[in-house]
């Protein structure tokens, strides 16, 4: 093909002005260039933005955290149930507790409607008001069981029982919760509901899946015992991540008459939150961090982010924007890892001469930041500037480096 040499002129129109880049070297081959500038052509440009501390507050011992629109719930060692304003994660607000009362320990807790229900071990469940954040009330009891964990579905909590097994309470009437259906099983330390189904991490019995429909007599549909000492447990894409000792355990259930055990990835795992694709876990005693993993490919998972705090990391929840973590004495908030696309700064998963419009609307008018900011920052000096958009119109227009590609490898230097 012929090489065609012009001198361009980009012209990004604002909405206040029209701002001027000049570009050279514009060639023919250049048009054939633009035909692919698409997220397919990027895939090496990928990149994460790391998980940053936001905010933090000293508590007592908490051990599990739930989050419900702008309030944090605590089950805590010692004040059994703690609410949190977060509406500002820089700046989160104790609100209330419910005290101290004889050996009630909160360990786990799940959140529906009004209510918190709160998982105390040896003292089985405790019903809360929520309704108001502030002045947290206790309406109710079940103590038929060593509740190590909880989840509730409509009108019923699922709660695991270490001494005995599956417990279904209906929890219509909180104030007086009648159990419904019981199921043995080897003893759960952790469970999760999907469906007709209930997860039951069995701590030394493995896996027990339980067909909980109807609730008066729930089944054992299928077992998987390829690790003991399960306890924490995750559901994603028809597969279960589950701590057992130092390792997270990977268990495909989509033949929940059939499980079985794609192996063990190495990582301390105290708890558990999923999120898209991304798993959270909490480090517990040993690790006293948080680890991030991509679970794209079940078999094959990978770390996009971790992070040490030096707290025994106990409880773990994710929303939107941000990591929650119950550490023993204090409540971390950070924000997540964001995956994003060097020069992508529109965030529409295409680099273009849009995403340059976007950098000059942000620098001059004060427009809307690229998001993560770092992906406007293609020419890697740290900065989000004019440099920015001149960067990407070369890279559009002229077949310059990629965005991000400051040497010029194919992989990003920033």
């Amino acid at each position: 093909m012929r090489e065609i040499f012009i001198e361009v002129t980009v012209v990004c129109i604002t909405s206040f002005s029209l701002i001027a880049i000049p570009v050279i070297g514009y060639t023919a081959e250049s048009a054939e260039h633009l035909k692919n500038v698409s997220r397919s052509d990027l895939q090496t440009n990928k990149n994460m933005k790391v998980m940053e501390l936001v905010g933090s507050l000293e508590l007592f011992s908490a051990g599990d955290v739930v989050i419900e629109g702008d309030y944090a719930y605590i089950a805590d060692g010692d004040k059994r149930l703690i609410s949190v304003d977060v509406s500002d994660p820089e700046n989160p607000v104790f609100l209330d507790s419910l005290g101290e009362y004889g050996s009630e320990n909160g360990v786990a807790l799940d959140v529906s409607g009004d209510y918190a229900f709160v998982a105390t071990e040896a003292d089985g469940i405790l019903m809360a008001g929520i309704s108001d954040p502030s002045n947290l009330a206790i309406e109710g009891r079940y103590i038929y069981a060593y509740a190590k964990d909880i989840e509730v579905v409509g009108d019923y909590a699922y709660v695991a029982d270490q001494d005995y097994g599956l417990k279904i309470v209906n929890i219509s009437n909180v104030s007086m919760p009648v159990e419904t259906g019981s199921v043995a099983t080897d003893g759960p330390f952790g469970l999760v509901i999907e469906g007709n189904l209930a997860y039951c991490a069995d701590n030394d019995g493995g896996l027990c899946i339980v067909n909980i429909v109807p609730p008066d007599s729930p089944t054992i549909e299928g077992e998987c015992h390829p690790f003991h000492n399960m306890r924490r447990i995750g559901f994603h894409n028809n597969h279960i991540y589950s701590d057992f000792d130092y390792s997270l355990d990977i268990i495909n259930v989509s033949d929940p008459l059939s499980p079985s055990s794609l192996g063990a990835y190495p990582v301390n795992c105290r708890a558990i939150a999923i999120y898209d694709d991304y798993a959270y876990i909490a480090m517990g005693y040993m690790g006293q961090g948080i680890v991030v993993l991509d679970l794209a490919d079940p078999s094959s998972p990978v770390v996009v982010d971790s992070i040490t705090i030096g707290y025994p990391t106990l409880g773990i929840a994710v929303d939107e924007e941000y990591v929650y973590v119950a550490a023993s004495e204090m409540l971390f908030i950070y924000s997540k890892p964001i995956e994003y696309i060097c020069g992508d700064s529109n965030s529409d998963e295409v680099v273009n001469v849009s995403d340059a419009v976007w950098i000059v609307n942000y620098v001059f008018i004060g427009g809307d930041p690229p998001y993560p900011l770092e992906s406007g920052d293609t020419n890697c000096d740290d900065f989000c500037n004019i440099s920015d958009a001149v960067w990407i119109v070369n890279y559009v227009f002229v077949g310059g480096n990629k965005p991000c590609d400051t040497d010029g490898d194919q992989d990003p230097d920033c």
